[in-house]
């Protein structure tokens, strides 16, 4: 009955994303150590398992797939680790020749693996040090916060699962059963782990690992107690399941005749025509390319942040920076290996950059190292689409001269100034845990922290700060928000560009127990950066004026529009005072409700004098109804009080937005 239920339990928590085959791959070292327990049990056992030729070739299939597991994902690491070597440890208790020839045999697995993938044997050990920093600062940098009841469960159904497990095997076991033990707690812990320290669809990942484990315990109990283990662990699977995906029969079905459709299909492909593989990987990078379109450069390229499918897709030679996704740079260590890449000989001859954080946060905050470098060494040639397009200038290779402002004792929770020096200001920030805090962080999460920024009219603007990212440095002030704020670093005119972007003071903070968890006094370190002005780089950063701009006499009917902001402020009934260049955010489509998208967003002044002025804004998925755009308009040479209105063009034909906004100037 187990070998008729596992292909249909494996079929219902794997999806077609991939995501929830982190499951299966974080229990399957524990179905090798119960596999290794079976075989090596006494022959009046009731577990034992006779041996033959077919069972010594599953266990060595399951140890080879254990041993690569490592190289498939770097937190798949400690599982394998940990349960291949209480693996090796009953082996050897037992008959200590088979035990030499399973180490032998998962080392040649790995390496062979690895050497199959193009990379040097000598550098195996040293992949697996580097995963440290990356593991170590996951808990932190990467968590999401989620609905704690899911947590309850999980820990209530693990609980219930770990007592069955001991009293129906491992206690029979004598002392050998505390590893079987052991090992099943730890995998439950590092499900528990890949499931809720960033919670939300990852919590499908502990609930799949419930039903496995179910599994496994039904099949070393009692037929009475087996119906027990399947009631609990169904009831959890079931419970954190819906939470994410409005589980219900008709569903649960539908996913295991979706998996064996695929599966079958992926068989019938490679059988009869494995061709069609190639032009489905073709079609898919034509649809790369069409999505976010690049220039063909000589030499070698890089992507920041991390949309990195479009370079293979548009075969460029990519020049990886060791931390590849800004957003996995989350320690000094990491972002310290990424600053020595564009040092190097290596670095980059171009780099395509987007401003792209993730789990809001502080822009600034990823990569932040290498944006000094990267607005010195590098000059901003280009935009297309949603990337600057930035040159390596091979006669500059530092990065810019830095000035120490200050350095001063902060408190969590309360407010400390930052200077007015008329240049770039880079703060490093020392906040760190407390002991507790670390305990925590291995464990599970700590608390999130983070960092708001109070300007000169009162107005606050908060994001999420990790604590580790800002130990090496990051620009404080100008509050850089996305790609053209980033430009705009290097425009002559940027002083009068950030008016509105200049923090007075800075807090940071957190929840109701962040003093348990983090330390209440750090030190902020302030320099003043001096970057150099690029001439030309203003047309990376306004939007351009358009002459033959939409008038009401024009227009052929209404549009539905919103204005989210304007220079990141609320949009209110009272006129706004607008300094320095305008900033408007918001949505616009000719009709949402039929799903009929905007060709083209202007945003238009019109003057109390008859004369207009409008702006092409830069719109984000036109295909779609509801299309969001944001235009920055240079307005030096505009002065009195304007009207502020949207316009739609759909298939050559203009349609109005009801909504205006009065700007004065």
């Amino acid at each position: 009955m187990h070998v008729v239920i596992l292909p249909f339990l494996v079929a219902e928590i794997s999806r077609a994303d991939g995501r929830l085959y982190d499951s299966v791959f974080i229990v399957l070292p524990f179905v090798l150590l119960l596999l290794v327990f079976r075989v090596c049990a006494r022959a009046d056992s009731e577990f034992y398992l006779r041996t033959n030729r077919f069972i010594f070739a599953a266990i060595a299939i399951v140890t080879c797939s254990v041993a690569v597991l490592p190289l498939v994902k770097g937190s798949f690491t400690i599982s394998a680790f940990f349960c291949g070597g209480l693996t090796f440890v009953v082996l050897w208790r037992r008959r200590r020749s088979v035990a030499v020839v399973f180490a032998c045999l998962a080392i040649a697995a790995v390496s062979g693996a690895w050497v199959a993938t193009g990379q040097p044997i000598g550098a195996l050990p040293r992949f697996f040090v580097a995963q440290g920093p990356i593991v170590s600062g996951y808990s932190d940098a990467m968590s999401l916060n989620g609905a704690r009841w899911e947590l309850v469960i999980y820990g209530a159904v693990s609980i219930g699962l770990l007592g069955i497990f001991y009293t129906q095997f491992a206690r029979r076991l004598g002392s050998m059963g505390l590893i079987a033990v052991a090992s099943f707690g730890f995998t439950l812990f590092v499900c528990f782990k890949a499931g809720f320290v960033r919670q939300g669809g990852h919590a499908l990942v502990a609930a799949g690992a419930l039903l496995l484990a179910g599994y496994c315990v039904s099949a070393m109990t009692q037929s009475l107690l087996s119906l027990i283990v399947w009631a609990l662990t169904v009831f959890g699977w079931a419970y954190i399941d819906q939470a994410h995906s409005r589980l219900d029969i008709a569903m649960a079905s539908q996913r295991v005749h979706d998996t064996v459709a695929r599966t079958c299909h992926g068989i019938k492909v490679r059988a009869s025509t494995p061709q069609q593989l190639r032009s489905f990987f073709d079609q898919q990078n034509a649809a790369i390319r069409a999505q976010l379109p690049l220039p063909f450069v000589e030499g070698s390229v890089d992507m920041y942040e991390y949309e990195l499918s479009t370079i293979f897709a548009h075969g460029l030679r990519w020049a990886p920076r060791p931390v590849f996704q800004s957003y996995s740079a989350y320690g000094s260590r990491l972002d310290e290996l990424n600053v020595a890449h564009l040092k190097g000989r290596n670095a980059p001859q171009h780099v395509f950059l987007e401003v792209q954080p993730i789990d809001a946060r502080l822009p600034a905050l990823e990569d932040a190292g290498s944006w000094p470098l990267l607005l010195n060494r590098y000059r901003v040639v280009g935009r297309t689409g949603r990337f600057l397009v930035l040159d390596r200038n091979p006669s500059v290779a530092n990065a810019p001269k830095m000035e120490d402002v200050s350095t001063t004792r902060q408190r969590l929770g309360r407010w400390f100034d930052l200077p007015k020096v008329g240049e770039p200001v880079w703060a490093e920030v020392g906040v760190r845990p407390t002991l507790l805090g670390r305990i925590f962080g291995a464990l599970f999460r700590p608390p999130q922290l983070n960092i708001l920024f109070r300007y000169e009219d009162g107005q606050t603007e908060t994001f999420r700060y990790v604590a580790a990212m800002g130990h090496s440095g990051f620009i404080v002030s100008p509050v850089i928000h996305n790609t053209t704020d980033f430009a705009a670093l290097l425009m002559k005119g940027r002083e009068r560009f950030f008016s509105n972007a200049l923090p007075a003071s800075v807090e940071i903070t957190g929840g109701k127990w962040t003093r348990l968890f983090w330390k209440r006094t750090f030190d902020v370190h302030l320099t003043r950066i001096e970057l150099p002005l690029q001439p030309g780089a203003e047309s990376f950063v306004y939007d351009e004026w358009v002459s033959d701009a939409p008038v009401n006499g024009r227009t052929v009917g209404a549009a539905q529009c919103w204005i989210d902001a304007i220079n990141r402020r609320p949009v209110t009934m009272q006129p706004i005072d607008a300094k320095g260049p305008l900033l408007v955010q918001g949505w616009a489509a000719v009709s949402a409700e039929k799903g009929i998208g905007a060709e083209e967003v202007i945003v238009a002044l019109l003057g109390d004098d008859g004369n207009v002025r409008a702006g092409r804004a830069r719109v984000e998925h036109p295909e779609m109804s509801r299309v969001g755009f944001e235009a920055v308009l240079d307005t030096d040479n505009l002065n009195g009080i304007y009207k502020l209105q949207i316009y739609v063009r759909r298939q050559n034909q203009f349609f109005s937005c009801p909504i205006t906004v009065q700007i004065r100037r």
